[in-house]
């Protein structure tokens, strides 16, 4: 039942070089692993 599902969201990680979850994106770029969500409040100031 969620077989295709699952397949088809295992693809689109491999072509988009996600290797881990959670993967956090910010304005379409990968946050580094170095940086959590709370994070981005600093970025965001700037």
């Amino acid at each position: 039942m969620y077989a295709s599902a699952i397949t088809a969201m295992e693809q689109w990680s491999k072509a988009n070089d996600i290797r881990y979850t959670p993967t956090l994106f910010f304005n379409g770029h990968e946050l580094p692993a170095e940086y959590d969500l709370e994070d981005l409040t600093y970025f965001l100031q700037e």
